[in-house]
C-alpha cells in the first residue's frame, strides 16, 4: 500500500470518527430534548368546561380540575373571575428546575369558603411532596385553614400574591426547602400567623411582602425541634418586609424559634400588639435551640405608645447574633428596646433606641438599664438615643422615611448593610449608611422592587459543546481532505 494510499485511508477515519461523535451527540439531543413531551400551557375560564381540552379557546372550568393534568413543564392560567371552589388545588406531580410546574392567575380569585375542614380540602392549595412550583398572582381567600400549604415540597416560589381571611394561616410551609415568597400579601388569618415557615426548612426567603392584620405573628420561622428533622432552620432570608398590626392574639411581628445563620434586613414593623422580633427556642428545656448567629440589620421596629412587647428580643440560647443599623422603639413600659436573658447575647451597635414611656431601654438579664448603663458595659458605644419626631418625616402618621435633619442619616456603619433600601433605593447614598430600613436623599427614593436573584440561560451541557465541537472538527477535516484529493 502506497503512501498516498494511506494517507487517504487516515483522513478517512479521522473523518468517521468526527462524524461518529456528532451522530451520537445528535442522537442524544433528540432522545433527551425532542422525544420528551412539549410543555403546554392551560387555562381555567368561568365559561369553561372540563371536558374541553383545556386550551385558551375551549377552556376548563375549574381549578382544581386543571392542576390535576398538569406535568412537569405545562402552565396553568386561571382566567379572570371569582372562583367559588369545589375541592383544593392538590399538588400531585413533582416537576425539575428546567421544567417547573407554574399556576398563573389574570385577576382570578380563589374562594375557598365553601371547602370542608378535613385534610383534603382544609388547605385551598395543597403541595405534597412535590418540587419546583411556582404559583404567581393568585388571591386566596376564606380557606378551612390555610390559604396554601407546602409539605415536604421544595423550589416552591410564590410571587404576586394575595391571601387574606384564611382561618389559621395565610402562607404555611412543613419540611419545606428553598421556599420563596416574594411581594404577596398576606393578612387577616383567623387563629395564627399570616407565613408560617416551619419543621426545619432551610434556605427559606420572604421578601417585598405586605404583612398586617394577622390574628398572631406576622412572619413566623419556627424549626418546631421536637417535630422531626434537625429541629433547626438555616440561611434563611427575611428582607424588606412591611409588617404591621399583627398580635392581637401574641406572638411577635418576626418571630423566629430555632433559626441559624440567617439574615433579617430592611424591615419595617409598626403598630403590631406583641413583639417586635423575638428570638427564642419554643419553649424547649436547654439553650441547644435558640436562635444562633444571625444577622439584624437596617431594620424599624416601633410600637404604639402604651403597647407591645420588647422591639428585639434574645433569649433562650440565642446567642452569637448581630444587630446593626437597627431602629428599635420600645411602647410599653414593662418592655423594652433590646431584650436579653442570661443564656443568651448579641454584639449590637449604630443602632438608635427609644423608650415611649421608661428611661431604661434595655433589659440586660435581671433588670432594666439605661443606655448609658448599657454602653459602660462596653455594648452599643456608636449607638444613640432620639425621639421618634426628630427621625421621621411623619411619626404619628406612620410615615418613617427620614426627616430632612434626620439624626440616622449617614450614622450606620456599611458592615453587613444590604446594598439596597427597603424602596430599591442604593444604599449608602452619600459615604456612609443611614440607619433603618430608608436611605435617605433629598430628591426622594426609588421605589423599583429589589430583586437579589440572578441566574444564567446560557447552555453549558457536555453533549451539546460534544455536537459543536465536532461538527467545527469534520468540516475542517472535509476541507483537508477536499485539498488532499485535488492534489
Amino acid at each position: 500500500m502506497t503512501v498516498h494510499q494511506y494517507s487517504r485511508i487516515s483522513i478517512f477515519m479521522i473523518v468517521l470518527l468526527s462524524s461518529s461523535l456528532c451522530i451520537s451527540d445528535f442522537c442524544f439531543l433528540v432522545s433527551g430534548y425532542s422525544l420528551v413531551q412539549e410543555p403546554q400551557t392551560f387555562y381555567v375560564s368561568l365559561s369553561g368546561n372540563n371536558e374541553n381540552p383545556g386550551t385558551v379557546d375551549q377552556p376548563w372550568r375549574t381549578p382544581s380540575y386543571g392542576v390535576s393534568q398538569l406535568d412537569a413543564g405545562d402552565t396553568l392560567i386561571i382566567l379572570a373571575g371569582e372562583y367559588h371552589l369545589d375541592g383544593a388545588l392538590h399538588f400531585e406531580t413533582s416537576a425539575n428546575n428546567e421544567a417547573p410546574i407554574t399556576l398563573k392567575g389574570q385577576n382570578a380569585i380563589l374562594n375557598a369558603g365553601g371547602l370542608s375542614n378535613d385534610y383534603a380540602n382544609r388547605d385551598a392549595i395543597f403541595l405534597d411532596y412535590v418540587d419546583y412550583i411556582n404559583i404567581e398572582n393568585i388571591t386566596v381567600l376564606d380557606a378551612p385553614r390555610s390559604g396554601i400549604r407546602i409539605s415536604w415540597s421544595n423550589h416552591v416560589t410564590i410571587t404576586n400574591s394575595t391571601f387574606g381571611s384564611n382561618g389559621k394561616w395565610g402562607i404555611f410551609s412543613d419540611f419545606s426547602d428553598h421556599t420563596i415568597i416574594d411581594s404577596c400579601e398576606t393578612y387577616g388569618s383567623g387563629e395564627e400567623h399570616g407565613i408560617y415557615l416551619s419543621n426545619s426548612g432551610d434556605y427559606p426567603i420572604v421578601r417585598n411582602c405586605l404583612v398586617h392584620d394577622n390574628y398572631a405573628s406576622g412572619i413566623q420561622f419556627n424549626a418546631d425541634p421536637l417535630m422531626g428533622g434537625d429541629g433547626i432552620i438555616s440561611n434563611g432570608l427575611i428582607e424588606s418586609n412591611y409588617v404591621y398590626r399583627n398580635g392581637d392574639g401574641g406572638g411577635a411581628a418576626i418571630n423566629l424559634a430555632s433559626v441559624r445563620d440567617s439574615v433579617v434586613q430592611n424591615n419595617l414593623l409598626f403598630d403590631n400588639a406583641a413583639g417586635g422580633i423575638a428570638c427564642w427556642d419554643d419553649g424547649n428545656e436547654g439553650t441547644n435551640y435558640g436562635c444562633k448567629d444571625n444577622i439584624f440589620v437596617n431594620n424599624l421596629v416601633t410600637f404604639e405608645e402604651g403597647v407591645g412587647r420588647s422591639a428585639l428580643q434574645m433569649i433562650e440560647g440565642s446567642t452569637g447574633n448581630i444587630a446593626l443599623n437597627n431602629i428599635l422603639i420600645a411602647g410599653d413600659s414593662g418592655d423594652y428596646a433590646l431584650e436579653i436573658d442570661a443564656t443568651s447575647s448579641i454584639t449590637s451597635d449604630y443602632n438608635i433606641f427609644y423608650h415611649l414611656e421608661s428611661i431604661d431601654i434595655i433589659w440586660n438579664d435581671e433588670q432594666g438599664i439605661t443606655l448609658d448603663d448599657w454602653q459602660e458595659l462596653s455594648n452599643d458605644l456608636h449607638s444613640s438615643l432620639f425621639e421618634p419626631s426628630i427621625l421621621f418625616q411623619n411619626y404619628l402618621l406612620d410615615n418613617y422615611h427620614h426627616a430632612n435633619e434626620s439624626p440616622a442619616i449617614d450614622m450606620g456603619t456599611e458592615n453587613y448593610a444590604p446594598v439596597r433600601d427597603i424602596d430599591g433605593f442604593p444604599r449608602p447614598y452619600n459615604e456612609e449608611v443611614d440607619i433603618g430600613p430608608y436611605e435617605y436623599s433629598p430628591f426622594g427614593s426609588s421605589t423599583a422592587p429589589y430583586d437579589s436573584t440572578t441566574s444564567s440561560k446560557i447552555p453549558t451541557d457536555l453533549p451539546l459543546t460534544n455536537l459543536y465541537v465536532g461538527l467545527i472538527l469534520l468540516g475542517v477535516l472535509c476541507t483537508l481532505a477536499w485539498f488532499h484529493y485535488k492534489r
